[in-house]
């Protein structure tokens, strides 16, 4: 089957997950782009000790190089506070 969507900034999809291998497999997975940068989504279905349902969510990025973070620029040392 092939899934087409108008594509959003900030925004992801999530599909039931058909194709389980085991029950540590999620229940749920798609993806989502957040500033362009594009993320896998997994989903599993947990109940609380109150027999209330809920998401576990786990997030990966579909190409790990996209998230890194240059920290020499994001750096401050003590002169640069301005107080």
């Amino acid at each position: 089957m092939n899934e087409t969507r108008k594509e959003y900034p900030n925004s992801g999809v999530l599909f039931l997950n058909k194709k389980k291998k085991n029950n540590k497999s999620p229940d749920w997975n798609g993806n989502f782009n957040i500033d362009g940068v594009e993320y896998w989504l997994s989903a599993w279905v947990k109940v609380t000790k109150n027999n209330e349902k809920f998401f576990s969510l786990a997030i990966q990025p579909k190409n790990p190089s996209d998230t890194k973070i240059n920290i020499s620029n994001t750096e401050k040392t003590e002169e640069s506070v301005p107080f």
